[in-house]
């Protein structure tokens, strides 16, 4: 396997691991937590659609609704 191919593979299994966190706590309703760990999906990925609309997610369950709705459109 490449360096590149064998980093970009640890990339998506840090990313999957934290999706995967961040859902647990959401269904917990530790909305605190789970925000967090989609910051971290989002520092590596900004771009990524999932882990944007995860965020936009979190901000309606906290009652964030204006933010909720702007972060839905971008």
């Amino acid at each position: 396997m490449e360096p590149r191919d064998l980093d970009a593979a640890r990339e998506q299994a840090e990313f999957d691991k934290l999706l995967t966190a961040a859902r647990v706590f959401r269904n917990r309703g530790d909305y605190s937590t789970a925000a967090d760990l989609v910051a971290k999906m989002l520092q590596m990925r900004p771009n990524d659609l999932d882990a944007r609309e995860f965020a936009a997610d979190i901000l309606f369950a906290r009652g964030k609704w204006d933010e909720a709705a702007a972060a839905y459109k971008a």
